[in-house]
């Protein structure tokens, strides 16, 4: 199998066609297989919610913080039921153009996120390294296109290793790991090391560093067992056959199975 590596832009990376996990992880809802779910989604595209915004805003201003500006812009605290308020908002809209737009208070909980990053003295080295590059490949089995975009690919002490940022409400060890197995992160874990393991030809172990997104910002370091990435692999898999089968057959079923 081979694996391009690719260093693209965020958006020509998710215009792409390929399966990342968040598009293949449409494939369960509420836990269980579900096509019927990814097929209405690639239909009706949801719109971006501001979890993900401010998820997105996260990484830039913790992996990339000299194009930050690019992106997002902070919008300013007035009041729009004022003329002198909706003045400056218009202004404001006028000079934001196309950038994603963050109110003062996203934009100080994140930079309160970032300073707590590298104040931790295992997080703030481990976010140096290879950032934000893309992987693809056809899987073998199926000869679906799959794709996967690291946040931090490094080597500590001669072992080459994948980082992953993550904003959440808790950053406990018992918390994330139950929160890990609920959004797909075993996937996400499988799909990155097939991508990554494959070009380089070598294990790479895999760490989360969870961030709270409320004071004091608390930060976790968790390393992958074997069993999660197991779990992970298995998944992708079979959420891959099931998705196969569909295109194949045009039966997007439902929660009650195949026709």
């Amino acid at each position: 199998m081979e694996v391009k590596k690719i260093k693209d832009t965020n958006e020509e990376y998710h215009a792409s066609e390929a399966f990342s996990r968040s598009k293949l992880f449409r494939m369960i809802k509420n836990g269980q297989v579900c096509p019927q779910n990814y097929h209405y989604l690639e239909e009706n595209p949801p719109d971006q919610t501001g979890a993900l915004l401010f998820g997105r805003a996260f990484h830039k201003a913790v992996l990339e913080p000299e194009s930050f500006d690019d992106e997002f812009v902070v919008a300013p605290i007035c009041d729009r039921r004022t003329k002198e308020g909706k003045l400056t908002w218009e202004k404001f809209l006028l000079e934001a153009e196309a950038k994603d737009v963050l109110t003062a208070e996203e934009h100080e909980r994140i930079m309160g996120m970032v300073e707590s990053v590298h104040r931790h003295p295992i997080a703030r080295k481990l976010i140096r390294g290879e950032i934000e590059t893309s992987y693809y490949w056809t899987d073998e089995i199926t000869g679906i296109q799959c794709r996967c975009r690291p946040d931090v690919r490094r080597m500590i002490g001669g072992a080459p290793y994948i980082i992953d940022l993550k904003s959440t409400q808790d950053a406990s060890t018992e918390h994330f790991s139950k929160d890990a197995i609920e959004f797909g992160y075993d996937l996400q874990t499988a799909m990155y090391k097939k991508g990554v393991d494959t070009f380089y030809g070598s294990e790479h172990r895999f760490i989360f560093i969870p961030v709270e997104k409320t004071p004091p910002y608390a930060v976790n370091v968790v390393l992958v067992d074997d069993l999660f990435i197991k779990r992970g692999y298995s998944l992708f898999r079979e959420l891959l056959g099931e998705l196969k089968y569909c295109m194949e057959t045009g039966d997007w079923y439902g929660y009650s199975g195949p026709k």
